[in-house]
């Protein structure tokens, strides 16, 4: 782990003393002009970095200049180099997945290089070395103060999914309702208007500009390096949406070598009687495809690839193409930048009903086709939806005390129903991006100043024509205060407005600190404000859905929360733990609410609920039991949840929520063991009893010469439950077989 007695190297650090609403703001927007250290001798650093067992190379090390934000990776040949470097001694700090941490000195010259090579020793537990999302820049994940859970490529990999949310209820801390993600029971039912945890994708923002949902199928997972999750509001950082948490989706780096990968996949679902609504069988299946290389002094890669299935539940089914590039400079380079753009085009099907709420797992039967085309609704009902994602990082200027960082995006999303009861349509362009500025002006502190900006424009037939503009000036101030304390104040003040709608003005404190308790014990404290906006269909929707109608709210307000969490990590030679006690008040909460009219009838709408308060306990921990041959990962998470105006539980959250994953042999062979306590309240069929869910996975797979083949069966013992939200037929028993190759 990085040593927490160097000065500051985190480029994302950011930072300034709190400074309240517009006196901030003009702060931030001089940032830029702080004058720049100036470089007048510098020289370089080489070296070479080596696994020490096996006398390879170490490819994607990452190098740390102790006391500067100077930082590099290593090539395939383990090569790296470091400039401009201040001459004298200099402290490097290498970090490397499944390795202990390497310190180093270097002492360099006036002019010139100088040289070094350094042995890393393999670690028995695989930990994440660097992250990067915690405070928008490089640390080591333990001595972060933020409570942060990292999901390696190999694990994804291991765990052979078809997508990444499959592997994300495995982290501490997170839970998912259908297909909305929850961080510590910040949400209940989304429904793909409005996420309290935001998605990125290499530090952009990639929720859809017209709900704020989230879609995690837009990522191949053929390009992933690894996901890093925050837990707890970070809306001084990043904004709005970052109420529960921040999600973000890191893509591997290409490398200096040709490479090309496929993955190919085939799956059935095994249906029990009692809620079977077909009589074919239903499968998924996909294929991917992906290359990469060098092209001159730029790395290149291209992934394509189609995914299918025939589904097992109402809105099931679907058909998805996914393209996506990638462009950037290559390890080493004095400018780094890099490029993407993602294309999916979707079609859902399988808008058929269930019979009502006195006939549970019953079909409409006059909805339903029965014979060769059973997965098709006999109306013909579907959804079509493309979606455009773009952006880039760029810097600039890297010295070893300061450094600018740009990150333009833009996200654009369509979305056409073809229903029996209505066609709807919406388009939304959203066009955004960040500046960053970072000053490390003496040893043991960090500033950075930033600004964010984002437009979107929407065209829907039944949210009108829309606009939405957001603001916001951000600044982080980050000093130790002695070898084993730091701390971190920061600010963030966000302006938010829509066509038709309210303005706002929202400053968004944070507090937080770590202390290095020993050489593996670190224990973290923080407290912050979050945000969020109303999104654009939670406040203008107005439409009539399978004959229920949905009026607009123009006036609904953002909703906000204070967080607070103690917390420890605790890293050992065959074992890794971090626990967080955490609790969070929320005020002016969006929900969606019914509204009974006389001579009218039942309408819904969505409104500013009250208060709310969600506390409790999130754990995980790793630990190799027997060297090179048993890996034990477990997670708990307690949840207490109240609304504070009615005294009770908060709708479709669950109290117990426990995971567990054995693995045998580097992954070969591995159980996995989802429960989840029944939730304490729920909207829609108050009175139909809910039960708890238990579903145990097994694993396993075969490796040889860049090849692999890998056998999954979900669900093992078939257990029958109903979905968390309403009484449909969960997940049943799957069997899915994944072959993939690497030339």
């Amino acid at each position: 782990m990085v040593d927490l007695t160097s000065s500051s190297r985190w480029p994302g650090w950011t930072g300034a003393a709190a400074a309240p609403g517009w006196r901030l703001l003009a702060v931030l927007l001089v940032g830029p002009a702080l004058p720049l250290v100036a470089q007048d001798q510098a020289g370089w650093i080489r070296g070479t970095i080596t696994d020490s067992a096996a006398g390879q190379p170490i490819e994607a090390a990452t190098i740390l200049v102790s006391g500067s934000l100077l930082r590099a990776g290593s090539n395939a040949r383990g090569e790296f180099q470091l400039f401009p470097v201040p001459p004298g001694p200099q402290t490097l700090t290498v970090v490397a997945i499944g390795f202990r941490q390497a310190t180093v000195t270097v002492t360099v010259p006036q002019t010139g290089a100088a040289t070094t090579a350094i042995v890393m020793a393999p670690g028995s537990v695989e930990l994440p070395g660097i992250v990067v999302t915690a405070n928008r820049g490089e640390e080591a994940e333990g001595r972060s103060p933020a409570s942060i859970a990292v999901i390696s490529n190999r694990e994804v990999t291991n765990r052979n999914v078809t997508t990444i949310d499959e592997a994300l209820p495995y982290v501490p801390g997170i839970s998912f309702n259908n297909e909305d993600i929850s961080i510590r029971g910040s949400s209940g039912i989304a429904n793909g208007v409005g996420s309290r945890v935001l998605l990125l994708l290499d530090g952009h923002a990639i929720l859809t500009g017209d709900g704020g949902e989230v879609d995690f199928e837009a990522i191949p997972l053929l390009d992933l390096d690894r996901v890093e999750v925050v837990k707890g509001a970070y809306s001084a950082l990043y904004g709005s949406n970052a109420l529960g948490g921040v999600v973000n989706l890191i893509t591997s780096p290409i490398g200096e070598r040709p490479a090309t990968l496929m993955r190919a996949h085939f799956g059935v679902f095994q249906i029990p009687e009692r809620y079977a609504f077909t009589d074919e069988g239903l499968t998924a299946e996909g294929l991917g495809l992906q290359h990469s290389r060098r092209i001159g002094g730029i790395g290149l890669r291209l992934f394509g690839g189609r995914e299918s299935t025939d589904g097992y539940t109402n809105n099931g089914a679907s058909r998805r193409w996914l393209l996506r590039a990638k462009a950037g400079s290559l390890p080493g380079a004095a400018h780094p930048w890099d490029a993407y753009a993602v294309y999916a085009n979707e079609v859902d099907y399988d808008f058929f009903g269930w019979a009502d709420s006195t006939r549970p797992f019953e079909l409409d039967t006059s909805e339903v086709v029965t014979g060769s085309d059973s997965t098709r609704n006999a109306l013909g009902d579907r959804e079509l939806a493309n979606k455009l994602l773009i952006g880039a990082t760029i810097t600039p200027l890297v010295r070893a005390r300061t450094l600018v960082r740009v990150t333009p995006y833009l996200n654009y999303n369509t979305l056409r129903n073809v229903f029996e009861s209505n066609r709807d349509y919406h388009n939304a362009l959203k066009l955004g991006g960040t500046v960053q500025v970072v000053v490390a002006p003496g040893a043991g502190q960090a500033v950075t100043l930033g600004l964010d900006g984002g437009y979107t424009t929407i065209r829907s037939n039944f949210l009108g024509a829309r606009h939405l503009e957001d603001a916001a000036g951000f600044a982080q101030y980050e000093v130790e205060l002695d070898p084993r304390l730091r701390a971190v104040l920061g600010v963030r003040v966000d302006y938010h407005t829509a066509s038709g709608g309210k303005q706002e003005v929202s400053v968004n404190p944070k507090l937080a600190m770590v202390f290095r308790a020993g050489e593996q014990l670190n224990l973290r404290a923080s407290v912050a404000r979050g945000y969020r906006a109303a999104s654009a269909i939670e406040q203008f929707v107005n439409t009539t859905q399978f004959g229920f109608q949905v009026i607009p709210n123009p006036s609904l307000r953002g909703e906000f929360a204070w967080a607070g969490e103690v917390g420890m990590n605790l890293v050992g030679e065959r074992f890794w733990l971090d626990a967080s006690l955490f609790r969070s008040e929320y005020r002016d909460l969006i929900a969606p609410t019914v509204i009974v009219q006389p001579g009218v009838g039942i309408r819904a709408q969505f409104a500013n609920i009250g208060r709310a308060r969600v506390q409790g306990l999130d754990a995980g921990v790793r630990m190799r039991l027997i060297r090179r041959l048993i890996d034990l990962q477990a997670s708990y998470m307690l949840l207490d949840t109240r609304d504070l105006e009615t005294d009770s539980a908060l709708v479709y959250r669950s109290r117990h929520n426990v995971t567990g994953t054995v693995e045998a042999m580097g992954g070969l062979l591995a159980v996995d063991l989802r429960y989840r306590s029944a939730p304490e309240q729920v909207l829609r069929y108050v009175l139909d009893p809910r039960y708890h869910i238990t579903l145990v996975d097994l694993r396993l797979q075969y490796r040889l010469l860049g090849a692999g083949l890998q056998l999954k069966i979900s669900n093992l013992f078939q257990h029958q439950y109903t979905n968390i939200q309403e009484r449909v037929p969960g997940a049943p028993r799957s069997i899915s077989l994944t072959a993939f190759r690497g030339f």
